[in-house]
C-alpha cells in the first residue's frame, strides 16, 4: 500500500479563537463537501489496540514512528464504514484506508479474523493477520463533531473537532444513544491543518493573528486516559 506522507499541525484552540479563524478562513477556503445542514458531521471512531497497548504506551512515550488501526462511521449510520491505518513517521503522517462491509466490520470487531476472506484487500489482509499474531481488539470510542474546510493549494485541509467524547471499552458502533463522556475542557476544541508540502501563506498568516497553540494532542491518547 503506497501511502502519501503528509504534513499535520495540531492545535489547541478556544472557542474565541475558533470564531476569529473561522471568520477569515471561510473567505479564502471551501466547506467539505459532506457537511450537513449545520456546516459539520459526526464522526465515530472505534480504535484498536494489540494485547500490550503498544499504540497507547507508543504516545505516552513520544515515539516518533507509530502506526494505529481503527473502524471509522460518520453519522451513526453503516452506509460508509471504513478501515483505516495511521501512520506517523516524524513530523509526516499517513492514512491507509479500505471501505468494509458491515459483516467485515462486526467481525473485526468480534475479533474473528477467521471470518474473513483471505485476499479482501491489502489493508483488511494487514489487519487480521496483527489480529491472530498481536491479537489487536477494540479498545476505545471515540466521538466528535467536525467542520472542516479544503483548499486546493498543496491540498490542505483544516478540520475543527468539537465536543469530543469517550465511549469507554464500548464497541456498540452503531448506537446513537451510547453514553459517552466529555473529555475536553468546555470552551476548548482541536484544530488540524494538513498539507502536503508547505502549508499556504495566506492561512499560516491567519493562524499567526490568534493565540492558536501548536500540540501533539492525540484523541485516542486522551480517550483511553478515562478508561
Amino acid at each position: 500500500m503506497d501511502k502519501p506522507f503528509r504534513y499535520e499541525r495540531k492545535y489547541l484552540i478556544s472557542t474565541k479563537d475558533y470564531h476569529e479563524i473561522r471568520s477569515r478562513l471561510k473567505k479564502i477556503v471551501d466547506l467539505d463537501k459532506n457537511a450537513g445542514e449545520k456546516g459539520e458531521y459526526f464522526i465515530r471512531s472505534l480504535y484498536f489496540d494489540d494485547i500490550n497497548d503498544t499504540a497507547y504506551a507508543e504516545k505516552l512515550d513520544g515515539r516518533c514512528e507509530k502506526e494505529k488501526f481503527r473502524i471509522r462511521i460518520y453519522n451513526c449510520s453503516d452506509k460508509v464504514i471504513k478501515l483505516e491505518k495511521k501512520e506517523k513517521a516524524g513530523f509526516y503522517n499517513a492514512k491507509a484506508s479500505e471501505t468494509i462491509d458491515l459483516e467485515t466490520c462486526r467481525a473485526l470487531i468480534a475479533g474473528r479474523p477467521e471470518a474473513i476472506p483471505l485476499n479482501t484487500s491489502p489493508l483488511v489482509d494487514e489487519f487480521c493477520a496483527k489480529m491472530r499474531v498481536k491479537l489487536l481488539r477494540p479498545k476505545v470510542i471515540v466521538d466528535y463533531n467536525r467542520e472542516a474546510y479544503t483548499s486546493p493549494f498543496s491540498r490542505t485541509r483544516i478540520t475543527f473537532d468539537k465536543n469530543l467524547r469517550t465511549g469507554n471499552y464500548a464497541t456498540e458502533l452503531f448506537d446513537p444513544n451510547l453514553p459517552t463522556l466529555a473529555v475536553m475542557d468546555k470552551g476548548y476544541m482541536l484544530m488540524e491543518v494538513k498539507f502536503d508540502e508547505y502549508m499556504p501563506t495566506h492561512i499560516s498568516n491567519i493562524l499567526s493573528m490568534t493565540n492558536a497553540t501548536q500540540t501533539s494532542f492525540s484523541k485516542y491518547a486522551m480517550c483511553r486516559k478515562f478508561q
